[in-house]
């Protein structure tokens, strides 16, 4: 395992996040399964979610730029895993981002 670069090189680099949709062609388990294993093990998608509506899933990738994401789509799709069609989000300005859960609104009152 190859240790990660130092956070001088982090500045230069400025990720950006993309949304992604994709439709699987087929909808037999064993499909869905491969699909997800193979997401699970690429660290640039870092957010992936089953969705019901006109597309299956949605995914959340941080590409270094538009043709680093690019070559991970094309090795999605060379992979063979049922993606029938995708499409693509690019984020061009964050409104919000919010990690933090707002816990207090989230908890059932007291009565």
């Amino acid at each position: 395992m190859t240790a990660p670069p130092p956070l001088s090189s982090l500045r230069r680099v400025r990720p950006r996040p993309h949304l992604g949709e994709r439709r699987i062609d087929q909808h037999p388990p064993r499909v869905e399964h491969r699909f997800e294993r193979v997401v699970r093990d690429i660290p640039e998608i870092v957010a992936c979610w089953s969705v019901g509506g006109g597309v299956d899933y949605v995914l959340k990738v941080m590409a270094r730029d538009i043709d680093a994401y690019q070559r991970l789509v094309d090795g999605l799709l060379e992979r063979e895993i049922g993606i029938d069609r995708y499409f693509t989000y690019i984020v061009i300005k964050t409104v919000k981002d919010d990690i933090a859960l707002p816990i207090g609104d989230l908890l059932p009152v007291s009565t």
